[in-house]
């Protein structure tokens, strides 16, 4: 993890601030990393706890109409619904 990066998302964020502004909610709520996705259409987390994860999933519902949890599954990435 602490070599991932994303060359594009200084330069998007600078021009967004609401990058910075999730990347830090994720964070707060105990996310092993934060970022920025491609160009920006999206910021993730990776969560060691399901707990932090779920807290965070519903503390940013609450903000943001587009939350997902996603994981990755033998063979691809599998998405789950706690609404």
């Amino acid at each position: 993890i602490s070599n991932m990066n994303n060359v594009l998302e200084t330069v998007t964020s600078s021009v967004v601030d609401e990058i910075e502004e999730i990347k830090s909610e994720i964070t707060n709520c105990n996310a092993k990393i934060s970022m920025m996705t491609g160009s920006g259409t999206a910021v993730f987390g990776i969560f060691d706890s399901e707990i932090d994860l779920k807290d965070c999933y519903y503390k940013l519902k609450l903000k943001y109409e587009e939350i997902f949890i996603s994981k990755t599954v033998k063979g691809g990435v599998c998405f789950e619904s706690w609404d």
